[in-house]
């Protein structure tokens, strides 16, 4: 993956951080430039609330300290969607997660189900 520039000339970049979200370093680097613009949104199971599909999960701390700085809201979108945790895993089937929201795309688990829907009104409580 080529590294992701941000900079304040480019601030539309900094969402497309979603895709840099196991690359700590990178991420931990956006995420200082993101807190001087303004509040952030996190992925939960990030900030270390038990939350993601397994029931684990996937705590950086660099965004556990932001959100109890209050700096951060952490937020799951499957949960909001209404999915329970735990759940099945899932993953977009043809296309990207702007092709899912443009129903180009669809969310399916594990177990063959389609779970677009659920993916689809979490995602819109926050966007």
């Amino acid at each position: 993956m080529a590294e992701l520039e941000i900079n304040p000339a480019n601030a539309a970049s900094a969402f497309e951080l979603g895709t840099l979200y196991f690359e700590k370093k990178k991420y931990t680097r956006a995420l200082a430039f993101l807190d001087k613009m303004f509040m952030i949104i996190v992925s939960a199971c990030l900030a270390g609330i038990k939350c993601k599909y397994s029931g684990g999960h996937n705590l950086v701390e660099s965004i556990y300290k932001l959100v109890q700085d209050g700096r951060a809201v952490p937020v799951c979108p499957e949960e909001l969607g209404g999915l329970p945790t735990p759940r099945n895993p899932a993953e977009i089937i043809g296309g990207t997660g702007a092709d899912v929201l443009s129903e180009k795309a669809r969310v399916v688990d594990c177990a063959g189900q389609d779970v677009t829907e659920e993916f689809i009104i979490g995602a819109r409580k926050y966007y």
